[in-house]
């Protein structure tokens, strides 16, 4: 190759990258396998036979499932020998940008998505740093293909909402359009402040906002919900029902 393609030269890739998720019939026994058996967590079989086919698929002795991206990057970096200088306290924006040990003078680079916010950089160059951003990735948001699968879910009715992150919330809104009331009675659960603001902005109304920023404190924070919550039928099924 000669040249990189945001150079002139030739892409390596020109087709798009498949709709994610791509599930099937398999995905969706498996996931019943593991709602019948009452094991969500600590106890289950299926994560050390995932570990186990991943590690055969990419032809390596071991394989270990993490529970976000963080804890996958920290390890990956350390099992390349690159030495992880630190990780935030709290999965925040202002916890990175005060906890990252550099010193005023110091280039930092910094890769993220297309649509972060700015907040990060400008924290840092507030400490003096030097901030070189690149746009690391795109997110799409709310693609077509996805508003059939979202309308036949509110179809069949809906106890919570799952909101990981504002792109999510953003393109959640997007696919709704004028149909934002269909969500009806059920908890916006949200990841963490950021995301809850984003929902608020967006006219939504989150119920939940985990103190821990992470996909498991997001279901902690969702089990407490239920927990602390009346008896009673699911909205989903009292749709169902009528």
């Amino acid at each position: 190759m000669d040249k990189l393609a945001i150079h002139g030269g030739t892409p390596v890739r020109t087709a798009p990258f498949p709709h994610w998720p791509v599930w099937g019939k398999e995905e969706e026994q498996a996931l019943l396998e593991v709602l019948h058996s009452g094991r969500w967590g600590i106890g289950g079989d299926k994560v050390a036979e995932f570990e186990a086919a991943f590690a055969r698929f990419q032809d390596a002795r071991y394989g270990v499932c993490v529970t976000n991206g963080t804890a996958a990057l920290e390890i990956a970096l350390r099992a390349a020998g690159v030495a992880v200088a630190m990780m935030p306290s709290r999965f925040l924006t202002e916890a990175i940008a005060e906890e990252v040990p550099v010193a005023a003078g110091d280039r930092v680079l910094l890769p993220r998505t297309e649509a972060a916010p700015p907040g990060l950089a400008q924290a840092l160059r507030r400490r003096g740093a030097v901030v070189d951003e690149v746009v690391a990735y795109r997110t799409v948001i709310a693609p077509p293909r996805s508003r059939p699968r979202l309308h036949a879910a509110i179809r069949r009715g809906v106890d919570a909402v799952v909101l990981t992150s504002p792109s999510t919330v953003h393109g959640l809104v997007r696919l709704l359009g004028d149909r934002r009331g269909a969500l009806g009675r059920a908890a916006i659960a949200c990841i963490g402040p950021v995301t809850a603001t984003a929902a608020i902005e967006e006219g939504l109304r989150p119920a939940v906002v985990a103190g821990e920023h992470t996909v498991d404190g997001l279901l902690d924070a969702l089990v407490a919900h239920y927990t602390a919550r009346p008896r009673g039928g699911s909205h989903a099924r009292d749709r169902a029902a009528r």
